[in-house]
């Protein structure tokens, strides 16, 4: 029974979420400030058309996320029925090596300014500097979070590790003295 008061709730959620009468408004908000209604229908049509090329490469992009994260499932129960459990540990390390490099061969776009000028790095860690100065807060969020969430996360991996070869010695010893 309470399954399907979900189901009356999911239908709930998918009518309200569907209902945006802002969108009838912001017809309405343009036409008042000189556009058509047939004007702004066009320029939903090259932003939906914008928007539609960038959700093509999100949706690929998730589809190896999506895709990584059932081989992982897989193969990653597959291998520890077959190896010891460190393996795949030392699996996951070797991988988000591969990620981090490939992050770093990233190219960034080139960027013009207003004026055609090109700046020098100098100044854009000058200005980077500047502003994380002025916004102790956000310089807080960025680095302080990140950086706990990254040590917090390489400490628990190294806990895994280590218990998990612990266990193992231990467990390679009982049977050298069961055996005996």
């Amino acid at each position: 029974m309470k399954n399907m008061d979900n189901i009356w709730k999911l239908y709930a959620i998918r009518f309200f979420h569907s209902l945006v009468p802002a969108y009838v408004i912001e017809r309405l908000f343009w036409e008042q400030r000189g556009m058509t209604i047939q004007m702004v229908v066009y320029t939903e049509i090259i932003y939906a058309i914008t928007i539609q090329s960038f959700e093509k490469v999100l949706g690929r992009l998730n589809v190896f996320d999506f895709a990584s994260a059932i081989i992982a499932a897989l193969c990653g129960s597959l291998l520890a029925s077959r190896f010891d459990f460190e393996l795949n540990y030392w699996i996951s390390l070797i991988s988000m090596l591969v990620s981090l490099c490939l992050t770093l061969m990233l190219v960034e776009p080139a960027v013009k300014s207003n004026t055609d000028e090109s700046m020098e790095i100098k100044e854009y860690v000058r200005a980077s500097l500047f502003f994380f100065r002025k916004r102790r807060g956000v310089s807080l969020v960025l680095f302080g979070y990140r950086t706990l969430l990254s040590g917090v996360t390489a400490v628990i991996a190294a806990g895994f590790i280590y218990q998990l070869r612990r266990e193992d010695t231990h467990f390679k010893r009982r049977k050298e003295l069961s055996g005996r």
